[in-house]
């Protein structure tokens, strides 16, 4: 059975510091947060309530002059603290001008309207997916002309595997794995290359951006020992408005695996490996209010929905996972209560074909209760 993830926080760190001597540097900056949760599964055949310590994340940020970096190191609890331990940031800064940025190393990758495409903490299915909140390692470019943004990337190679009890999954970013069993794919990623551009402005009450991006990339498959390839491509548009916001992409993925008997590849994260759909069209919507403060210690009240599907070809049955949820913060306790449902997702009741050729008709229902507390 898969293994469930909780899906980030998402400022960076390095656990091998002590606060006390970053202290004494002013140019670094340490942090952290703690996570736990309540989840009640109703599609669970045992265990369907369950409360746990979920993970510890740190983070080093680091600034000097035109000079940044960040380093984060995530570590998590399935059976024991610990089991599951990722690093999913790792680079550094140069800032040319106000308006010229050169980022290297492992970082997230120039792809959609932001890293998140959405408010929720379990996060779209996108994530799951490898598109959104996806740190790979390579070289990033932005820069901005007056309302215009433009951002290119190389990356040669994904995020790569750590430590955890699979062959190839054990990654924070969803990734192209080589798979274990002989109905899977054996895939590499590497020499990505992207391009994003946006456009901001503001008219009246309404702060909007919009604008698209693509990427493209070599899949080397271990299996056939050919070349593949795979295309993605994405509108996004987020808007402000008074105390509503929302944020909506639309895209399309095509994958040629190089492996003609198979309408599908194998991709592997938080310790679990899956099938994905080659072709298919993709969406997320993100909806949300701000609620303004009227207690005393509680505050940043936001409830919000988030839509997203994967919309396959090939006669396959499509995915869908959706979240209402509301946000609020006690001092340094973020809570979000989520109550998710969601149809032929792999990490919502699912099995490894979930998002491929599923042969499962029903919906699934979680209730996920997280508590984060920042230090």
């Amino acid at each position: 059975m898969l293994k469930k993830y909780a899906a980030l926080t998402s400022l960076p760190i390095f656990y091998l510091y002590s606060p006390l001597a970053l202290a004494e540097e002013a140019n670094f900056q340490f942090s952290g947060v703690v996570n736990s949760n309540y989840q009640y599964k109703e599609y669970a055949a045992t265990e369907k309530s369950k409360a746990k310590f979920n993970d510890l994340t740190l983070y080093l940020n680091y600034q000097k002059d035109q000079w940044s970096g960040a380093v984060t190191a995530r570590c998590y609890q399935f059976d024991e603290l610990c089991d599951f331990t990722v690093l999913s940031d790792a680079y550094f800064s140069y800032q040319f001008d106000p308006s010229k940025l050169l980022t290297v190393g492992l970082q997230p990758i120039p792809f959609g309207a932001d890293t998140y495409w959405d408010s929720s903490y379990y996060e779209s299915m996108m994530y799951t997916l490898g598109m959104q909140d996806t740190h790979n390692l390579g070289f990033r470019y932005d820069h901005q002309i007056q309302q215009h943004d433009f951002s290119i990337g190389y990356f040669p190679s994904d995020g790569g595997n750590y430590i955890g009890t699979s062959p190839d999954s054990s990654r924070y970013s969803a990734n192209f794995v080589k798979g274990s069993s002989l109905d899977t794919t054996r895939i590499k990623e590497q020499h990505m290359l992207f391009g994003k551009y946006s456009y901001q402005h503001k008219y009246a009450d309404l702060d909007y951006k919009v604008g698209s991006s693509l990427w493209y990339s070599q899949l080397d498959n271990h299996n056939t020992h050919k070349i593949g390839s795979r295309l993605n491509a994405n509108v996004f548009a987020k808007t402000t408005k008074n105390r509503l916001d929302s944020t909506l992409t639309f895209g399309y993925q095509q994958i040629d695996n190089a492996q003609d008997d198979l309408n599908y590849s194998t991709f592997g994260s938080f310790d679990s490996e899956y099938n994905l759909a080659n072709n298919a069209y993709y969406y997320v919507a993100d909806l949300g209010y701000r609620i303004p403060d009227q207690f005393q210690t509680l505050t940043g009240f936001r409830p919000y929905l988030v839509l997203s599907g994967l919309m396959k070809k090939d006669n396959l049955p499509n995915s869908y996972r959706n979240i209402a949820g509301l946000a609020f913060d006690y001092k340094q306790l973020r809570v979000n209560a989520e109550y998710v449902w969601a149809k032929n997702d792999a990490f919502i009741g699912g099995d490894m074909n979930a998002f491929a050729d599923s042969k499962d008709t029903d919906w699934k229902q979680l209730f996920y209760l997280n508590f984060a507390f920042n230090f």
